[in-house]
Protein backbone atom coordinates (compact mmCIF):
# COMPACT_ATOMS: atom_id res chain seq x y z
CA UNK A 1 0.00 0.00 0.00
CA UNK A 2 1.32 3.46 -0.61
CA UNK A 3 2.67 4.80 2.42
CA UNK A 4 0.65 8.28 1.70
CA UNK A 5 -2.45 6.27 1.97
CA UNK A 6 -1.11 4.28 4.92
CA UNK A 7 -0.52 7.57 6.87
CA UNK A 8 -4.13 9.25 5.82
CA UNK A 9 -6.11 5.87 6.82
CA UNK A 10 -4.12 6.26 10.57
CA UNK A 11 -5.21 10.21 11.23
CA UNK A 12 -8.70 9.09 9.94
CA UNK A 13 -8.94 6.57 12.86
CA UNK A 14 -7.85 9.02 15.73
CA UNK A 15 -9.89 11.61 14.73
CA UNK A 16 -13.28 9.16 14.69
CA UNK A 17 -11.43 8.04 18.36
CA UNK A 18 -11.07 11.64 19.67
CA UNK A 19 -14.70 12.33 18.23
CA UNK A 20 -16.05 9.40 20.07
CA UNK A 21 -14.10 10.70 23.30
CA UNK A 22 -15.63 13.99 22.92
CA UNK A 23 -19.41 12.37 22.48
CA UNK A 24 -18.79 10.40 25.31
CA UNK A 25 -17.71 13.14 27.42
CA UNK A 26 -15.01 11.40 28.07
CA UNK A 27 -12.05 14.07 29.45
CA UNK A 28 -9.10 14.20 27.29
CA UNK A 29 -6.15 13.81 28.44
CA UNK A 30 -5.40 17.69 28.54
CA UNK A 31 -8.25 18.42 30.92
CA UNK A 32 -6.50 19.00 34.15
CA UNK A 33 -8.13 18.53 37.48
CA UNK A 34 -9.06 21.90 39.88
CA UNK A 35 -10.26 23.13 42.99
CA UNK A 36 -13.71 23.92 43.78
CA UNK A 37 -13.86 27.20 44.94
CA UNK A 38 -17.35 27.85 45.89
CA UNK A 39 -17.41 24.71 48.04
CA UNK A 40 -16.43 23.79 51.28
CA UNK A 41 -13.31 26.60 51.09
CA UNK A 42 -14.68 29.05 48.53
CA UNK A 43 -12.88 32.48 47.57
CA UNK A 44 -13.98 34.88 49.46
CA UNK A 45 -12.59 38.03 46.58
CA UNK A 46 -10.23 39.96 46.72
CA UNK A 47 -6.76 39.75 45.14
CA UNK A 48 -5.84 36.94 47.67
CA UNK A 49 -6.25 33.98 45.49
CA UNK A 50 -6.24 31.22 48.94
CA UNK A 51 -9.27 29.36 49.28
CA UNK A 52 -10.30 29.98 52.88
CA UNK A 53 -12.24 26.61 54.63
CA UNK A 54 -14.69 27.09 57.50
CA UNK A 55 -13.40 27.95 61.12
CA UNK A 56 -12.08 25.84 63.76
CA UNK A 57 -12.05 25.82 67.39
CA UNK A 58 -9.50 24.98 69.65
CA UNK A 59 -10.34 21.88 71.67
CA UNK A 60 -13.54 20.50 69.47
CA UNK A 61 -13.32 18.10 66.37
CA UNK A 62 -13.17 19.20 63.09
CA UNK A 63 -13.84 17.37 59.66
CA UNK A 64 -13.71 18.66 56.60
CA UNK A 65 -13.89 17.14 52.97
CA UNK A 66 -12.13 18.48 49.93
CA UNK A 67 -13.47 18.63 46.71
CA UNK A 68 -11.79 19.04 43.39
CA UNK A 69 -13.49 19.55 39.97
CA UNK A 70 -12.80 18.58 36.17
CA UNK A 71 -9.84 16.36 35.15
CA UNK A 72 -10.09 12.51 35.36
CA UNK A 73 -13.13 13.09 38.70
CA UNK A 74 -11.27 10.87 40.75
CA UNK A 75 -8.13 12.43 42.65
CA UNK A 76 -5.43 12.23 45.54
CA UNK A 77 -4.54 14.78 47.96
CA UNK A 78 -1.43 16.09 49.30
CA UNK A 79 -0.04 18.98 51.53
CA UNK A 80 2.99 20.70 50.31
CA UNK A 81 5.42 23.34 51.34
CA UNK A 82 3.12 24.19 54.57
CA UNK A 83 1.31 22.50 57.24
CA UNK A 84 -2.58 22.39 58.82
CA UNK A 85 -3.27 23.81 61.81
CA UNK A 86 -1.85 21.71 65.08
CA UNK A 87 -4.00 18.56 65.98
CA UNK A 88 -5.28 18.70 62.37
CA UNK A 89 -4.09 16.09 59.03
CA UNK A 90 -5.35 15.36 56.00
CA UNK A 91 -5.83 12.22 54.22
CA UNK A 92 -5.11 11.01 50.92
CA UNK A 93 -8.49 11.43 49.71
CA UNK A 94 -8.53 14.90 51.11
CA UNK A 95 -10.27 14.65 54.14
CA UNK A 96 -8.92 17.02 57.07
CA UNK A 97 -9.68 15.85 60.47
CA UNK A 98 -8.59 16.43 64.28
CA UNK A 99 -9.41 18.41 67.05
CA UNK A 100 -7.10 21.85 67.20
CA UNK A 101 -5.27 22.44 70.11
CA UNK A 102 -3.76 26.60 69.09
CA UNK A 103 -5.82 29.11 68.13
CA UNK A 104 -4.67 30.92 64.95
CA UNK A 105 -4.58 30.99 61.38
CA UNK A 106 -2.28 28.61 59.09
CA UNK A 107 -1.86 29.02 55.47
CA UNK A 108 -0.67 25.47 53.53
CA UNK A 109 -1.08 24.44 50.15
CA UNK A 110 -2.59 21.17 48.33
CA UNK A 111 -1.92 19.55 45.67
CA UNK A 112 -4.64 17.86 43.72
CA UNK A 113 -3.87 15.14 41.72
CA UNK A 114 -5.90 12.53 39.09
CA UNK A 115 -6.27 9.17 40.43
CA UNK A 116 -4.89 7.00 37.43
CA UNK A 117 -6.23 3.56 36.72
CA UNK A 118 -3.34 1.83 38.49
CA UNK A 119 -3.75 3.61 41.91
CA UNK A 120 -7.52 2.84 41.33
CA UNK A 121 -8.72 5.51 39.00
CA UNK A 122 -11.14 5.03 36.40
CA UNK A 123 -9.72 3.07 33.18
CA UNK A 124 -9.77 5.83 30.44
CA UNK A 125 -7.72 8.47 33.08
CA UNK A 126 -4.77 9.04 30.73
CA UNK A 127 -2.43 10.82 32.76
CA UNK A 128 -1.95 13.26 36.14
CA UNK A 129 -2.58 16.61 34.95
CA UNK A 130 -2.55 18.03 38.71
CA UNK A 131 -3.01 21.63 40.47
CA UNK A 132 -1.89 23.66 43.37
CA UNK A 133 -3.48 26.06 45.41
CA UNK A 134 -3.18 27.47 48.59
CA UNK A 135 -6.00 27.05 51.66
CA UNK A 136 -6.51 29.23 54.96
CA UNK A 137 -7.86 27.48 58.25
CA UNK A 138 -8.33 29.66 61.09
CA UNK A 139 -8.87 28.24 64.57
CA UNK A 140 -10.56 30.31 67.10
CA UNK A 141 -10.00 29.95 70.72
CA UNK A 142 -12.49 27.10 72.20
CA UNK A 143 -15.52 27.70 74.53
CA UNK A 144 -14.80 25.18 77.09
CA UNK A 145 -16.43 24.09 80.33
CA UNK A 146 -13.40 23.73 82.80
CA UNK A 147 -15.24 21.72 85.57
CA UNK A 148 -14.44 17.88 84.58
CA UNK A 149 -14.87 16.63 87.42
CA UNK A 150 -17.96 16.29 90.30
CA UNK A 151 -17.37 15.38 93.84
CA UNK A 152 -19.79 13.20 95.80
CA UNK A 153 -22.76 13.48 97.72
CA UNK A 154 -23.77 12.78 100.67
CA UNK A 155 -27.55 11.71 101.18
CA UNK A 156 -29.66 14.76 104.05
CA UNK A 157 -25.71 16.63 103.62
CA UNK A 158 -25.97 19.97 101.98
CA UNK A 159 -23.93 19.95 98.99
CA UNK A 160 -22.33 22.63 96.36
CA UNK A 161 -20.85 22.78 93.06
CA UNK A 162 -20.01 25.78 91.10
CA UNK A 163 -19.20 24.95 87.71
CA UNK A 164 -16.56 27.07 85.48
CA UNK A 165 -16.46 27.88 81.86
CA UNK A 166 -13.82 29.79 79.72
CA UNK A 167 -11.57 30.55 76.46
CA UNK A 168 -8.69 28.56 75.63
CA UNK A 169 -6.21 29.29 73.15
CA UNK A 170 -4.22 26.15 73.58
CA UNK A 171 -3.70 24.05 75.98
CA UNK A 172 -3.37 25.17 79.77
CA UNK A 173 -4.15 28.77 78.67
CA UNK A 174 -7.52 29.03 79.48
CA UNK A 175 -8.87 33.03 80.52
CA UNK A 176 -12.52 34.07 81.40
CA UNK A 177 -15.01 34.16 78.49
CA UNK A 178 -16.07 37.14 77.51
CA UNK A 179 -19.04 37.68 78.94
CA UNK A 180 -21.14 35.27 81.61
CA UNK A 181 -22.97 32.14 80.01
CA UNK A 182 -26.29 30.87 80.55
CA UNK A 183 -26.47 27.15 82.03
CA UNK A 184 -28.92 24.11 81.34
CA UNK A 185 -28.72 20.72 82.14
CA UNK A 186 -29.50 17.49 79.69
CA UNK A 187 -30.22 13.96 81.71
CA UNK A 188 -31.49 13.96 85.49
CA UNK A 189 -29.80 15.62 88.24
CA UNK A 190 -30.16 14.05 91.80
CA UNK A 191 -33.01 14.17 93.83
CA UNK A 192 -32.76 17.47 95.72
CA UNK A 193 -30.57 19.13 93.75
CA UNK A 194 -30.99 22.10 91.22
CA UNK A 195 -28.92 24.05 88.79
CA UNK A 196 -28.95 27.65 88.72
CA UNK A 197 -29.08 28.87 84.98
CA UNK A 198 -27.63 32.34 85.63
CA UNK A 199 -24.52 31.23 88.33
CA UNK A 200 -24.02 27.90 87.24
CA UNK A 201 -24.25 26.77 90.75
CA UNK A 202 -25.50 23.08 91.05
CA UNK A 203 -26.78 23.16 94.37
CA UNK A 204 -29.20 21.64 97.11
CA UNK A 205 -29.18 18.14 99.46
CA UNK A 206 -29.69 15.00 98.00
CA UNK A 207 -32.39 13.10 99.01
CA UNK A 208 -31.98 9.26 97.25
CA UNK A 209 -28.42 7.55 96.99
CA UNK A 210 -27.13 6.24 92.91
CA UNK A 211 -25.30 7.43 90.57
CA UNK A 212 -26.38 10.28 88.17
CA UNK A 213 -24.79 11.32 84.99
CA UNK A 214 -26.05 14.46 83.52
CA UNK A 215 -24.92 16.80 80.41
CA UNK A 216 -24.54 20.82 81.67
CA UNK A 217 -24.20 23.27 78.58
CA UNK A 218 -22.78 26.76 78.93
CA UNK A 219 -23.69 29.48 76.20
CA UNK A 220 -22.64 32.29 75.20
CA UNK A 221 -24.35 35.27 73.50
CA UNK A 222 -22.66 35.30 70.55
CA UNK A 223 -23.62 31.50 69.65
CA UNK A 224 -21.03 29.34 71.02
CA UNK A 225 -21.63 27.00 73.73
CA UNK A 226 -19.62 23.96 75.30
CA UNK A 227 -20.99 20.73 76.86
CA UNK A 228 -19.79 18.32 79.39
CA UNK A 229 -21.02 15.40 80.87
CA UNK A 230 -20.67 14.81 84.03
CA UNK A 231 -21.42 11.97 87.35
CA UNK A 232 -22.41 12.50 90.95
CA UNK A 233 -22.28 9.50 92.73
CA UNK A 234 -24.20 10.21 96.21
CA UNK A 235 -23.91 8.15 99.21
CA UNK A 236 -25.41 7.42 102.41
CA UNK A 237 -23.60 9.36 105.09
CA UNK A 238 -21.35 7.30 107.16
CA UNK A 239 -22.20 7.76 111.00
CA UNK A 240 -20.50 6.84 113.93
CA UNK A 241 -22.50 4.90 116.64
CA UNK A 242 -21.33 5.74 120.01
CA UNK A 243 -21.17 3.66 122.51
CA UNK A 244 -22.49 6.34 124.90
CA UNK A 245 -20.44 7.54 127.79
CA UNK A 246 -18.40 5.10 128.07
CA UNK A 247 -18.12 3.69 132.18
CA UNK A 248 -14.56 4.56 134.07
CA UNK A 249 -12.11 1.69 134.42
CA UNK A 250 -9.48 0.42 136.71
CA UNK A 251 -6.39 -1.22 136.40
CA UNK A 252 -6.18 -4.97 135.82
CA UNK A 253 -9.98 -4.83 135.10
CA UNK A 254 -11.15 -5.90 131.94
CA UNK A 255 -12.29 -3.07 129.23
CA UNK A 256 -14.26 -3.88 126.32
CA UNK A 257 -16.01 -1.07 124.60
CA UNK A 258 -17.74 -1.88 121.26
CA UNK A 259 -17.83 1.40 118.68
CA UNK A 260 -20.21 1.15 116.09
CA UNK A 261 -21.07 2.85 112.45
CA UNK A 262 -23.95 2.96 109.99
CA UNK A 263 -24.74 4.38 106.67
CA UNK A 264 -21.88 4.31 103.80
CA UNK A 265 -20.68 1.21 102.16
CA UNK A 266 -19.99 -1.44 104.75
CA UNK A 267 -17.61 -3.36 105.24
CA UNK A 268 -15.88 -0.63 108.39
CA UNK A 269 -12.74 -0.68 109.35
CA UNK A 270 -11.38 1.35 112.43
CA UNK A 271 -8.20 2.74 113.46
CA UNK A 272 -6.75 4.77 116.23
CA UNK A 273 -6.24 8.18 114.26
CA UNK A 274 -4.76 10.29 117.59
CA UNK A 275 -4.61 10.26 120.97
CA UNK A 276 -3.55 6.79 123.30
CA UNK A 277 -5.25 4.37 125.09
CA UNK A 278 -4.02 2.55 128.27
CA UNK A 279 -0.86 0.37 127.79
CA UNK A 280 -2.65 -3.22 127.66
CA UNK A 281 -5.58 -1.90 125.92
CA UNK A 282 -5.85 -1.93 121.98
CA UNK A 283 -8.53 -0.72 119.06
CA UNK A 284 -9.36 -3.82 116.88
CA UNK A 285 -10.21 -3.13 113.32
CA UNK A 286 -13.85 -4.13 113.88
CA UNK A 287 -14.20 -0.79 116.39
CA UNK A 288 -13.80 -2.91 119.77
CA UNK A 289 -12.15 -1.63 122.67
CA UNK A 290 -10.85 -4.37 124.96
CA UNK A 291 -8.03 -5.46 127.15
CA UNK A 292 -6.55 -4.76 130.76
CA UNK A 293 -5.42 -1.52 131.55
CA UNK A 294 -1.93 -1.73 133.43
CA UNK A 295 -2.09 1.96 133.80
CA UNK A 296 -3.88 4.57 135.54
CA UNK A 297 -4.75 8.10 133.95
CA UNK A 298 -6.87 9.84 131.73
CA UNK A 299 -6.64 8.90 127.90
CA UNK A 300 -7.97 10.95 125.23
CA UNK A 301 -8.22 9.31 121.67
CA UNK A 302 -9.62 9.41 118.21
CA UNK A 303 -11.10 6.29 116.69
CA UNK A 304 -11.61 6.72 112.77
CA UNK A 305 -13.89 4.65 111.10
CA UNK A 306 -13.32 3.98 107.08
CA UNK A 307 -16.08 2.75 104.60
CA UNK A 308 -15.80 0.46 101.66
CA UNK A 309 -16.36 3.67 99.50
CA UNK A 310 -13.65 5.77 100.87
CA UNK A 311 -16.08 7.92 103.48
CA UNK A 312 -14.28 8.46 106.58
CA UNK A 313 -16.37 9.59 110.46
CA UNK A 314 -14.94 9.85 113.45
CA UNK A 315 -15.02 9.23 117.21
CA UNK A 316 -13.62 11.55 119.88
CA UNK A 317 -13.61 9.38 123.27
CA UNK A 318 -12.06 9.59 126.88
CA UNK A 319 -10.47 6.08 128.76
CA UNK A 320 -10.40 6.70 132.43
CA UNK A 321 -8.71 4.27 134.28
CA UNK A 322 -8.41 4.36 138.28
CA UNK A 323 -5.85 3.03 140.17
CA UNK A 324 -6.25 -0.35 141.88
CA UNK A 325 -8.35 -0.42 144.87
CA UNK A 326 -6.17 -0.56 147.83
CA UNK A 327 -6.93 0.13 151.83
CA UNK A 328 -4.58 2.52 152.67
CA UNK A 329 -5.35 3.47 156.00
CA UNK A 330 -4.97 2.41 159.12
CA UNK A 331 -1.69 0.43 158.40
CA UNK A 332 -1.90 -0.94 161.73
CA UNK A 333 -4.47 -0.46 165.42
CA UNK A 334 -3.15 0.85 168.43
CA UNK A 335 -3.98 -0.95 171.82
CA UNK A 336 -7.35 0.08 173.08
CA UNK A 337 -8.80 0.39 176.93
CA UNK A 338 -12.13 -1.32 178.20
CA UNK A 339 -14.18 1.96 178.72
CA UNK A 340 -12.53 4.12 176.78
CA UNK A 341 -14.10 5.25 173.72
CA UNK A 342 -12.89 3.89 170.73
CA UNK A 343 -12.54 5.31 166.66
CA UNK A 344 -11.06 3.33 163.99
CA UNK A 345 -12.16 4.91 160.24
CA UNK A 346 -10.78 2.97 157.12
CA UNK A 347 -9.11 4.62 154.10
CA UNK A 348 -8.93 3.63 150.68
CA UNK A 349 -7.33 4.07 147.67
CA UNK A 350 -8.05 3.39 143.61
CA UNK A 351 -11.44 1.91 142.99
CA UNK A 352 -14.18 3.17 141.05
CA UNK A 353 -16.99 4.45 143.45
CA UNK A 354 -18.94 3.53 145.10
CA UNK A 355 -17.06 1.10 147.16
CA UNK A 356 -19.24 -0.63 150.31
CA UNK A 357 -17.63 -2.27 153.05
CA UNK A 358 -17.84 -5.43 155.50
CA UNK A 359 -15.70 -6.35 158.34
CA UNK A 360 -15.01 -10.17 159.27
CA UNK A 361 -13.94 -11.31 162.38
CA UNK A 362 -15.22 -10.92 166.23
CA UNK A 363 -16.04 -7.42 167.31
CA UNK A 364 -15.07 -6.78 170.76
CA UNK A 365 -18.52 -6.25 172.78
CA UNK A 366 -19.34 -2.71 173.14
CA UNK A 367 -17.62 -2.00 169.37
CA UNK A 368 -19.55 -1.70 165.89
CA UNK A 369 -18.50 -1.36 162.33
CA UNK A 370 -20.48 1.29 160.20
CA UNK A 371 -20.02 -0.02 156.85
CA UNK A 372 -21.60 3.31 155.36
CA UNK A 373 -18.46 5.31 156.87
CA UNK A 374 -16.06 2.38 157.15
CA UNK A 375 -15.82 3.36 160.52
CA UNK A 376 -15.41 1.46 164.00
CA UNK A 377 -16.26 3.11 167.17
CA UNK A 378 -17.61 2.12 170.53
CA UNK A 379 -16.72 1.46 174.37
CA UNK A 380 -14.80 -1.99 174.82
CA UNK A 381 -16.35 -3.93 177.94
CA UNK A 382 -14.03 -6.24 177.86
CA UNK A 383 -10.81 -7.16 177.26
CA UNK A 384 -8.84 -9.53 175.27
CA UNK A 385 -7.61 -9.99 171.08
CA UNK A 386 -9.24 -9.98 168.48
CA UNK A 387 -8.82 -10.10 165.20
CA UNK A 388 -10.18 -8.82 162.86
CA UNK A 389 -10.21 -8.01 158.69
CA UNK A 390 -11.71 -4.94 156.86
CA UNK A 391 -13.47 -6.14 153.24
CA UNK A 392 -13.80 -3.25 150.45
CA UNK A 393 -15.28 -4.01 147.04
CA UNK A 394 -16.25 -1.19 144.26
CA UNK A 395 -18.19 -0.87 141.48
CA UNK A 396 -16.08 -3.08 139.54
CA UNK A 397 -16.14 -5.63 141.48
CA UNK A 398 -12.88 -4.86 143.06
CA UNK A 399 -12.14 -6.29 146.64
CA UNK A 400 -9.21 -4.79 148.96
CA UNK A 401 -8.76 -6.65 152.32
CA UNK A 402 -6.52 -5.98 155.14
CA UNK A 403 -6.77 -8.22 158.68
CA UNK A 404 -5.78 -6.32 161.97
CA UNK A 405 -4.98 -7.22 165.53
CA UNK A 406 -7.10 -5.51 167.56
CA UNK A 407 -6.01 -5.51 171.32
CA UNK A 408 -8.36 -4.70 174.03
CA UNK A 409 -6.77 -3.80 177.62
CA UNK A 410 -7.74 -3.74 181.08
CA UNK A 411 -7.81 -0.29 182.94
CA UNK A 412 -5.21 0.05 185.16
CA UNK A 413 -5.89 -0.32 188.91
CA UNK A 414 -5.34 2.52 190.94
CA UNK A 415 -3.64 2.20 194.41
CA UNK A 416 -4.92 4.58 197.09
CA UNK A 417 -1.97 6.23 199.61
Amino acid sequence: MNPLVRVHHHNLLLALLLGAMVSLGVPSPGSAASFDDTYPCPHPGGSDPALVCPSGEVGKPYTLQLTGKAGCDAYWWEIVNSSLPEGLSMSRSGLISGTPVAAGESRFWVIIHDLLPEEGGPPWCAGDNKSEREFIIRILPGFVVTTDSAPAGLTGRPYTLALGSGVQSAPGQTTPPPSAPSWSVEGTLPPGLALDATTGVISGTPTADGTYTFTVRASLPDGRSATRTLTIEVKTALTVVPPGTIPPAEVGVPVRIQLGATGGRPEYTWSLTSGALPDGVALTAAGLIAGRPLVSGTFRFTATVADAGGQSAAYAGVLRVAPRLAIARPLSLRPVVVGRFVQVRVVATGGVAPTTWTVTGILPRGVRFDPATATLTGIPRAPGRFRITFVGTDALGVTAKRSYLLVVLAPRQSTGP
